[in-house]
């Protein structure tokens, strides 16, 4: 997960996300550096799921896991989610994106898979 942490602050990430940027620095605000402190402490919890095969990363840029999943790990799933939701809404604001894509570059990205 710190990889996947890593790349939804990547500034490459968010200029795979918007064409319009034209290299330009995107300057996300205050909303989208308190996140970024979040999921990083969320990290750790997350990389152990994924560890016990309990949760691994959706095609739409969310994480997903099998239905009978203790309740703990299941708000360590949800907050993670509403956390990437937060970026991906942040990002999507500043580079004249949908979430929608930047959650499917993301999903590309931390697959290997490149951008769009």
């Amino acid at each position: 997960m710190l990889a996947v942490a890593s790349l939804i602050f990547n500034p490459i990430f968010v200029a795979a996300v918007s064409a319009a940027d034209e290299g330009r620095p995107v300057d996300l605000g205050p909303v989208f550096r308190d996140v970024r402190a979040k999921v990083h402490l969320n990290a750790s919890l997350v990389d152990a799921l994924k560890a016990k095969g309990v949760v691994r990363e959706g095609e739409y840029g969310y994480l997903i896991s099998e239905q009978n999943v203790a309740l703990a790990d299941r708000e360590v799933i949800q907050k993670e989610n509403y956390f990437r939701q937060l970026v991906f809404d942040e990002i999507a604001k500043h580079t004249a994106s949908t979430r929608e894509q930047v959650a499917e570059t993301f999903f590309k990205m931390a697959n290997g898979r490149g951008s769009r």
